[in-house]
């Protein structure tokens, strides 16, 4: 049996709203140092949650020293539309302690106090954003309101074999205490039941929504060179250096092409250092708050050599921008990449994304037709209103 598949409209925003009449309701998203993807994802739902649906949204974050400075900003935007709270938590610097100090430090009992107090709530949903490591919040009860628990599975990783056990017994607190797994491509179930020991079948499947407004996406008009982008975290399994070979095999040949490259990460002086050494075909503009806005409109591509990936919220901003995708088939993307449509699917190989960025360069026709593929593929599939339908359908029934 396949997880139940929730991507399509789950009902129009009134009736949502009218369900929520019935009941005073608060959605309370709980996560722990949000980054990438996952923090993508809470801003958008919870954004679009406060706009359009009729219950109050709040948001608890635990957060430590190393998360990124530029979210408290986004955290200070968010709290004129919702109830934005976090706590920051010990820093202990050896990695072992810090992971048990994350386990030990739980203000979630505290939070459900105050939300009570403030709102008298009949009903409040805990929508957790930590996937497994969730399991360590519970249990937890509330004074009067009922609760419900929903945790997003956003991609599954392998565990090293010591911390294996413990992993799979956090895990299973989830099963016990009846909460409700999302998972926002169809793989992550079953590698949860595999490394962790939930059945499969608990999953809803719920793809990553993108937020826009009205006039996000302003074209901008293209370079005589080629470009190719690479938006992300900056790391080695990621796969920016498998991009920088290919267009660097381009360059070599008196191609015309350019290399932008946007994120941070502990390649972040690696990556500064390459692209000063080649100025005259690479660019790094480090981190990109808005790539929608200011950065994807001047790609001709978007490159995503992963070696694991859940459901990248960068291949969404790509397609709302016109922007076709050449990646790795690993996770979630072969659900949203269809072969030679909207991009391609590309073994982790700097000579064979050469040869397919070649191939756009010579076959404008095909690009073309592969970008009005990839917003029609966005605005069918991924925009923040089917997402967050299929949310708020799963937090009331």
């Amino acid at each position: 049996m396949q997880p139940k598949l929730l991507y399509s409209i789950a009902g129009l925003i009134d009736s949502i709203k009218s369900m929520a009449d019935e009941r005073k309701l608060v959605i309370l998203h709980v996560a722990r140092t949000p980054v990438t993807g996952v923090w993508t994802l809470i801003r958008n739902l919870s954004k679009w949650q406060a706009a359009n649906a009729n219950y109050t949204v709040a948001l608890r974050l635990i957060v430590d020293k190393k998360w990124p400075r530029r979210h408290y900003d986004e955290l200070r935007s968010l709290s004129l539309q919702m109830d934005v709270k976090y706590e920051k938590m010990p820093w202990f610097g050896f990695g072992t302690l810090n992971y048990i100090s994350h386990l030990a430090f739980n203000p979630l009992r505290k939070w459900i106090i105050e939300i009570e107090r403030q709102y008298e709530p009949e009903l409040i949903v805990v929508h957790f954003h930590n996937a497994w490591l969730s399991g360590a919040y519970l249990p937890v009860q509330a004074k009067a309101a009922e609760l419900r628990f929903i945790c997003t599975f956003h991609g599954v990783t392998r565990a090293r074999p010591l911390f294996r056990p413990i992993h799979r017994f956090i895990a299973q607190k989830l099963s016990k205490h009846k909460v409700r797994l999302v998972a926002v491509d169809s793989k992550s179930p079953i590698k949860a039941e595999k490394f962790f020991g939930l059945r499969k079948e608990a999953f809803a499947i719920i793809p990553n929504g993108l937020y826009l407004s009205a006039n996000s996406i302003v074209p901008a008009g293209r370079s005589k060179l080629f470009v190719v982008g690479y938006i992300g975290y900056l790391a080695e399994h990621k796969g920016w250096r498998v991009i920088a070979d290919a267009v660097e095999i381009l360059a070599a040949r008196g191609i015309p092409i350019k290399f932008v490259i946007a994120g941070d990460g502990p390649d972040e002086e690696v990556v500064r250092d390459y692209a000063d050494k080649r100025a005259d075909f690479v660019e790094f503009v480090g981190y990109e708050r808005d790539p929608v806005l200011n950065l994807l409109p001047r790609l001709d591509i978007l490159a995503l050599p992963s070696n694991d990936e859940g459901l990248p919220m960068i291949i969404l901003e790509a397609f709302s921008a016109s922007v076709p995708v050449l990646a790795t088939p690993v996770g979630g993307i072969p659900e949203i990449i269809t072969d030679g449509l909207n991009g391609f699917l590309i073994e982790r190989r700097p000579d064979l994304f050469t040869a397919k960025i070649e191939f756009l360069i010579n076959n404008h026709e095909t690009l073309d037709k592969m970008r009005h593929a990839a917003v029609e593929t966005f605005n069918n599939r991924f925009s923040m209103a089917i997402c967050g339908q299929a949310y708020n359908e799963l937090y009331l029934n």
